[in-house]
């Protein structure tokens, strides 16, 4: 009784067993299978090897996105297996159709026919491809017996052409299927060979044309590129065709990856390599798309191997999971510019590139440089992108360009001959030729002057003293007037000054200041013989009371301010703008820049990577020789009696019961003022 009741039990074992197997557990002559056992089919791809990473991280290949899942249903990926015919073993290659192993060349002619009765409205599936030796084994154990699989016929083992890859069970039962077959399936080389049973069919056909699995194929696309930049706003020199930002921008570093081969594609690892400290990862998002077009977040932004959303620092490893045929995968890099960058780097850049796939398709590369040991691409998978962070209160002048200004430049011509960056020298040179030089800041300067009370610049010239003036603008004033100028000695002894000038003196210097120009020679034309040489190394902005700076490289330049002269010149505003300033804004210059928060466009096809290349920075620079750097603070010129008087005087007239003292004052400015006026005019 025991015996037996074990027995029972074995058997019963067994054939739930075979449900996970095979595709049912019922046969007859030819290997047909009923159609409501294909829920208890268990797929062939869960004992392949791939379902776990080389790395030692198993995960789930149906929680995977909702493509690969598909592609597991019907893939084109190989795999090798024992098949038989008439008792003798072959070599045979399988492929997934519906989740059934199906011989290679059966599986292309029923594609071809799944694919015209889907525009037919029917839905044609497999319910039973390929088996092996053991399932036949246990198929034809289960007819000997009767106890099990419903006692189906079933061939011998090695007999059966299941296992010789041409036969199929479908899905005859369901509602239009058998009677498209009767019709259609010849077309396809597809025959019914057992007539009791109308789901067994086979396929004694040629191989078809364009085939859906085709020979082996590997082949991918990777791309990189920059989205919600400002563009190039500022074409000089070496900044030419890199995207320009400003300190607080926010931008997009977007990478994506393209598998176009025929294989699917295991635990694929992205590097990167972030351009910190000029800008800083907030945080990122993988998506995934079939199309290209339609996009949705990736399974794979719930990795647990992934670094923390905001905290990728500079540069890491992030895991893109597995790749269907035709997916593509894109991660999106919040980045937000933090640094003032010209001059302390040549770009700041974004790296991505393709660290690893398993299964010996590409890889390892370590770095961006590397090269990989492993690629059945052919080509690298990797790409780069740059970009400037320019500052709207800070100008250093050490580009890597003759022609890279910063976004100054001159505010007429007739007045000055040259105006460049030498090469031995991060400053911005004029040589003047004229009574009315200048040179303008660019139309994105942006100055808190209630933060700011002074200006800091460090300057050279070579012909003795002079001086210079500073005129400025606020917000909905008019683009230049006297009454918003101020005037200060500079020397000309060949050696670097840096000038602190007290610009809170001036009562227009408060509110945000958007146009700012200097005349390095105001109101005279140099000498005959005078090199005519002047420098501007660097222009930034500090407070007296807290001691900030606005630049991001240069500390509080504690020694006395320059009180300048503020005086207005003679002559109504009109006048001044045209004969004396003679320059107004362009409309383009009056563009209001906002702090930028780029964004991905939704579908949008990835460009083409390109490496910039920097402009050639040789020129002529014949008669320059680097001067002394700066004298000590001693040498700072000390506050001007004009110069006090002058703003003192502006300031005492809007005081009640100043009238006296600010006339008297008034008057010897005016005296001055109108002495160089007529001695440039002379």
């Amino acid at each position: 009784m025991r015996t037996a009741l074990f027995g029972w039990k074995l058997r019963l074992a067994l054939c739930w067993t075979a449900v996970f197997l095979i595709s049912s557990c019922g046969e007859l002559d030819d290997e047909v299978t009923h159609d409501y056992h294909d829920p208890a089919i268990m797929s062939h791809e869960g004992n392949d090897p791939e379902h776990h990473d080389h790395d030692g991280h198993d995960h789930d290949e149906f929680g995977e996105d909702l493509a690969t899942r598909q592609f597991e249903l019907n893939s084109c990926t190989r795999k090798k297996n024992t098949g038989y015919v008439s008792g003798r073993s072959f070599a045979i290659t399988v492929v997934t159709v519906d989740s059934k192993p199906v011989e290679l060349n059966t599986a292309n002619a029923f594609f071809k026919m799944q694919e015209a009765a889907k525009k037919s409205g029917i839905n044609l599936r497999v319910v039973s491809g390929f088996r092996t030796q053991a399932e036949q084994q246990y198929l034809y154990n289960c007819y000997l017996t009767k106890r099990c699989n419903n006692g189906n016929l079933a061939a011998r083992p090695g007999y059966s052409n299941h296992q010789s890859g041409h036969a199929l069970d479908l899905n005859a039962s369901s509602p239009g299927v058998y009677r498209w077959l009767a019709n259609n399936a010849g077309r396809y080389g597809f025959k019914r060979t057992v007539p009791s049973e109308n789901w067994h069919w086979e396929w004694w056909g040629k191989p078809v044309s364009n085939p859906k699995c085709t020979t082996k194929r590997w082949d991918a696309n990777f791309s990189v590129k920059l989205a919600g930049t400002r563009g190039d706003i500022q074409p000089q020199g070496s900044s030419k065709s890199v995207p320009d930002q400003f300190v607080g921008d926010a931008i997009r570093g977007v990478a994506v990856f393209h598998n176009k081969s025929t294989e699917k594609l295991v635990n694929v690892r992205l590097g990167y390599e972030l351009p910190s400290p000029h800008f800083v990862a907030e945080n990122y998002v993988i998506y995934r798309s079939m199309d290209g077009k339609n996009w949705s977040r990736a399974s794979a932004n719930g990795d647990s191997r992934n670094p923390a959303k905001a905290r990728l620092g500079k540069g890491g490893t992030i895991y893109l999971g597995n790749f269907a045929p035709k997916e593509r995968k894109q991660v999106v890099v919040t980045l937000r510019a933090k640094r003032y960058s010209i001059g302390e780097v040549g770009h700041p850049r974004v790296s991505f590139w393709i660290k690893r796939i398993d299964n010996g398709v590409y890889g390892p590369a370590a770095t961006y440089g590397t090269k990989p040991g492993t690629n059945k691409f052919g080509s690298a998978m990797r790409g780069r992108r740059y970009a400037d962070v320019f500052s709207k209160n800070e100008w250093q002048f050490n580009t890597g360009s003759k022609y890279n200004l910063e976004g100054w430049a001159a505010c007429r011509k007739g007045h000055h001959d040259q105006l460049y960056k030498p090469n031995n020298a991060g400053v911005m040179r004029m040589r003047v030729t004229g009574d009315n030089s200048c040179v303008r800041a660019p139309s994105w300067t942006n100055i808190n002057a209630n933060a700011y009370d002074q200006i800091v610049i460090r300057t050279r010239s070579f012909d003795g003293a002079h001086q210079m003036g500073i005129l400025f603008g606020a917000t909905g004033t008019t683009p230049w007037s006297g009454k918003r100028m101020v005037r200060f000695d500079g020397r000309g002894n060949g050696n670097y000054h840096t000038m602190v000038i007290q610009m809170s003196d001036h009562p227009e210097w408060k509110g945000t200041i958007r146009r700012l120009r200097i005349d390095p020679l105001e109101g005279r034309k140099p000498k005959a013989g005078a090199r005519a040489l002047y420098d501007i190394d660097r222009v930034f902005f500090q407070s007296s009371k807290t001691r900030r700076t606005s630049s991001a490289r240069q500390v509080y330049v504690d020694r006395p301010a320059i009180s300048p002269i503020c005086t207005e010149l003679e002559g109504d505003e009109h006048e001044l703008e045209t004969q004396i300033i003679g320059y107004e804004m362009d409309d383009e210059e009056e563009e209001d820049f906002t702090v930028l928060d780029g964004d991905v466009e939704e579908g949008a096809e990835p460009i083409v990577d390109f490496e910039p290349t920097e402009e050639d920075t040789a020129g002529n620079d014949e008669d320059y020789h680097e001067g002394a750097d700066d004298q000590p603070d001693a040498e700072q010129p000390a506050a001007n009696v004009d110069n006090a008087a002058g703003c003192q005087a502006i300031r005492t007239s809007q005081t009640p019961g100043g009238g006296l003292l600010a006339s008297v004052a008034m008057l010897g400015v005016l005296l001055v003022a109108s002495r160089r006026r007529s001695s440039a005019r002379r």
